[in-house]
This record gives structure tokens, sequence and C-alpha cells, in this order.
């Protein structure tokens, strides 16, 4: 597979430069972006790619690949959907196929872009107009048009939830554990970082929290009373397979502790899909179907050691659906503190020294909800 890059200015005025940059695959365009240069910053006006690219990384190269071609502009993420979502992109390679200013972007290969087979249809432009003024992207290219409408429509119909997990510190995590997944293998999706290779090792105790219900620092407050660091021995790979994707996993045994966390916490507003506790420490998200070939039985099995509680939700739901903030309790640390204030005869902070203790049955202090 050859990949390859056009890049042109397509309109200069008052410190602003209008570019259009391409990527090609097998001498087939793939998408295109515009995007735009002033005062040392780069922002992205669209970016669209053809329905049979969508959901293979070349967004997120034809991404690196600009602000490659721009190293003395800072790359600014901008609004570039109808519902102001930011795109998200992975650092992905771009196959070292580039092609310059020199080679710009031709008319024909535009015309082409604009038709999935090659003819024209009723609402397909019989030019491209590249005009600064009054220009109509997305009428200009159905496709992109038709592809944002089915993006929004999978944001909308994709609740959002809010996730309690522990967090481990692994060595040698990216160079070690990572490394055993094929890159061909590895699935990315457009607009959402939280697929690809697994860069932050975890377990989850509970997901599909009711954000809009509790209050991050009450359930951070949760999670420095009731948990302490969990450490578990990994034996095996597992797989979660699916029609879209495929989950490769350590499996990790149910301790009494993380069943005992999972208790508190389900009693939180949430929505369940899988109510069998399965906990895993994810280590990549790969395409349909190439996930058991992963799955074994380790001939060194490792100790691994959660030292680390998050309550992780998303903090702004209406101007960036995908990003989250996360509540991070250091569990090792708050042990060692707890130990010097026994020592001190020191008692609770006032805020949870009420809260119920290893008697989930009575229920959660009002408090903890907002």
């Amino acid at each position: 597979m050859a990949i390859r890059y056009t890049n042109e200015v397509v309109g200069s005025y008052s410190r602003q430069t209008n570019c259009e940059a391409g990527i090609y695959v097998d001498g087939d365009i793939a998408g295109l972006v515009q995007y735009v240069l002033y005062d040392q910053e780069l922002t992205i006006s669209h970016i669209f790619v053809r329905p049979e690219y969508r959901r293979q990384g070349y967004g997120s190269r034809l991404m690196k690949y600009i602000q490659k071609e721009n190293p003395d502009y800072k790359y600014k993420p901008s609004m570039m959907t109808d519902d102001g979502a930011a795109f998200k992109h992975k650092d992905l390679p771009l196959e070292n196929k580039f092609v310059s200013f020199n080679n710009w972007l031709s008319e024909k290969q535009v015309e082409e872009a604009l038709h999935t087979s090659g003819t024209p249809t009723d609402s397909s432009p019989s030019t491209y107009d590249r005009s600064p003024k009054g220009s109509n992207y997305k009428s200009q290219f159905p496709i992109a048009e038709s592809e944002e409408k089915e993006e929004k429509e999978e944001k909308e119909e994709d609740p959002k939830y809010g996730c309690v997990m522990m967090d481990a510190n692994i060595k040698n995590w990216e160079d070690f554990h990572l490394a055993g997944i094929d890159k061909d293998d590895v699935y990315y999706k457009p607009y959402d970082q939280s697929y690809g290779l697994e860069e932050n090792p975890h377990v989850t105790i509970l997901y599909g929290i009711h954000e809009e219900e509790v209050d991050p620092q009450r359930m951070a407050d949760m999670i420095e009373f009731y948990m302490k660091p969990v450490t578990v021995t990994i034996e095996e790979i597992g797989v979660f397979e699916g029609e879209e994707y495929d989950v490769v996993k350590y499996n990790i045994p149910i301790t009494g502790q993380l069943q005992k966390y999972r208790d508190v916490f389900i009693q939180v507003p949430n929505t369940q899909n899988f109510p069998e506790y399965q906990p895993h420490m994810t280590i990549a998200y790969v395409k349909s179907g190439e996930g058991k070939k992963y799955a074994t039985k380790l001939r060194e099995p490792f100790r691994v050691e959660f030292t680390k509680g998050v309550y992780s939700w998303h903090s702004s739901p209406e101007k960036d659906p995908e990003k989250t903030s996360r509540k991070v309790v250091n569990l090792a640390k708050k042990e060692e503190e707890k130990e010097k204030d026994k020592d001190k005869g020191v008692g609770l902070p006032p805020n949870i020294e009420n809260l119920p203790l290893n008697n989930v049955e009575n229920g959660l202090p009002p408090n903890i909800q907002k």
C-alpha cells in the first residue's frame, strides 16, 4: 500500500493563509483537509474522508502530515463539525510518502475525489470552487456531508458514562507489553482517542456511572475512604471478541478486594450492559477477528500492583463530548499517611468520617450524590 500526500495554498489575505492537503492510497484520493495558517497558529476548517477509507487512521495521518509541513505553526485544536466536536487523532506513521508544494492537488484529482464511483451525480459540482468567499465545501463534497451526519448520529446514540478504575504502575509497559501487538492489527476510531494501544494500564471497577447524577469530588471521597492498593498475579492473555473490534487484555482474577469495591460503587446510579464482572487490564483494541491469535497462557506470570484509584468522567459534554477528566487518589501514599496518622492519634477527615465502613448493605450516605 502506497500512501502519498499533497499540499496547496488556495488563498491568502490579511496575514491569513488558507491551505488544502490531500492523502492518496495507491493512487486514489482518500481524504482532504482544509486548514488555516494565521498568527503562528494552524487551525482546521474541515476534514473530509471518503466512506470506504473511514476508521482506518487516514484522517490522523493527514493531520500529522500538515503539522510536519508547517513546523513553525502551533497546531490549535479547532471545531470542525456542526455539533462542535473537536477532531481527535492518533499519532500514526506517515509511511514516508510525501508530496510537497511542488506537486499540488490538480483540478482533475479534486474532481475525481468528489465521486466514489467516478461517475458524476446530480448533486456533484461541475467545477471545484476554491474561492475563499462564500465557498460551501460541504455542498461540493457530498460524500463528506453524509459522513459528518453519520458521525453526528453515532455520537448522539453513544451515551457517555463515568468510570471508577485502578491504575497500575508497570515498568516498560510500552516496550514490553504493547510491543507484542502487530501495528497492522490495531483498531483506531476517528474522533475517539479511547481506542488503539492502551497507554494507561488499569483495571475497571465499575463503568456505566450516570455522570449527571453524581459529584466527582464525592466519588473521589469514596475512593479514598474505601479503597486500598490491590496486588494480583497475571497468568494469561484473553480476548473480548466483537463485530467492530476485539479487545486484547490480561485476565485478572477476582479478588475479595476487587469484588468489594465493585459492590460499593455499583450502588451509585449506573447502567450495566454486562452485569457479570470480568476484571481485566486492556492491552489493545484490534480489528475484529484478529484478537484470538493473541490469547495465550503466559510462560512467566507476573505480579501487578494497582496503586491509584481513579474516577473518570466527561467534564465538557457540550463543548467537547470526548474530553475526559480524572480524579486520582494515590492509594499507596494514603496508606502510608494513614499509618503515620494512627501513630499520632489523628482521626478521619470530617467529610467522610461517618461513611459506613465494610457495610455496603447500608447504602451510600446522602452526601455522595448531588
